[in-house]
């Protein structure tokens, strides 16, 4: 846990935020929660969320990689949401772990931002990737997957929190 802690505390040191990056990312394997219907309301979310949490522990994934969030973004601008609302929380496994039912998160070519504040306020920096997806002629898919780098672990004020946010995408033709 603290190697992969450090990883993220040394990449948070060399990026800015509130700027989009470009990058290839090959597949990860990741575990999900079980899926939360956008017109859930929170108290459901944070059920499914508990659950996940002893599902990790029980499944010795409560180690590494925080617990990250997967979000319809289209639906997530267009609602009157004033909080960022996932769909799914995930975790990211170990290459190393086999005989594991895991999903994936696909390689390709990501936009990233990395936002500085509250897991509920990521959702205010997604207007950077689709600004540059229109600048740019870009197609993104529907799905941002908001990775906790800087956490509850290694910074007291929420408002310092550091989430990466990457959607996919392809050029228009």
């Amino acid at each position: 846990m603290t190697e992969t802690k450090c990883q993220l505390i040394t990449k948070v040191n060399q990026i800015m935020t509130n700027m989009v990056y470009v990058e290839y990312r090959d597949e990860i394997k990741i575990i999900k929660s079980e899926h939360i219907s956008f017109n859930s309301n929170e108290i459901t979310q944070y059920k499914i969320l508990g659950e996940y949490i002893k599902y990790r522990r029980k499944q010795n994934h409560s180690l590494g990689h925080a617990i990250s969030g997967m979000v319809e973004w289209k639906k997530m601008l267009a609602s009157d949401r004033k909080k960022t609302f996932y769909q799914y929380y995930y975790t990211i496994l170990d290459n190393q772990l086999e005989n594991e039912n895991y999903d994936t998160i696909p390689s390709g070519n990501y936009l990233v931002v990395y936002h500085k504040g509250t897991y509920e306020t990521s959702y205010q920096s997604y207007h950077l990737f689709l600004d540059y997806a229109k600048k740019n002629h870009l197609i993104l898919d529907d799905i941002a997957y908001d990775e906790s780098l800087i956490d509850e672990l290694t910074e007291a004020n929420p408002q310092n929190y550091i989430t990466q946010i990457s959607v996919k995408f392809k050029k228009e033709l």
